[in-house]
């Protein structure tokens, strides 16, 4: 099969705003700051003000891997409905948590679209519990 120049030339036209186009949704011009749970850690020892929002379910919240201590409960799923509740928030520092953080991240990014001034713990509480840090296990506060 012959193809014609122009039609040649328009399907690399074509690839090339595809790949731009990739490129550009990939480079999130506000990237969300992550940090680790070391240092989260840290930084629960030095400010009280820090909010913890875990974005697991309860059944995890509560589960094997526990959650640190003073997080707040608030699953992703929930998240968009509540923004409005957390507005108190927005001058605070919040870090999202996780099982591994991925949904944290996706919490930090609409967060972070409403203003707030948000980190997501890398590695969710799965490295929390890989570092022994101090966990709550199967109660509430």
């Amino acid at each position: 099969m012959k193809i014609r120049r122009s039609t040649g030339i328009a399907i690399l036209a074509f690839a090339a705003l595809v790949g731009v186009t990739t490129l550009l949704c990939q480079q999130d011009p506000q990237s969300i700051k992550t940090t680790s749970p070391g240092e989260v850690y840290q930084w629960i020892q030095s400010d009280s003000s820090l909010v913890l929002l875990d974005v697991r379910t309860a059944q995890e919240f509560d589960g094997e891997l526990g959650h640190v201590a003073h997080a707040i409960l608030l699953p992703v799923q929930e998240l968009d409905s509540h923004m409005k509740d957390l507005d108190s928030l927005k001058a605070k520092t919040v870090v999202t948590i996780c099982r591994s953080g991925n949904r944290s991240a996706r919490a930090a990014t609409m967060l972070q679209e409403h203003g707030f001034r948000v980190y997501n713990m890398s590695g969710g509480m799965l490295k929390w519990n890989a570092e022994g840090l101090p966990v709550v296990r199967g109660e509430r506060e």
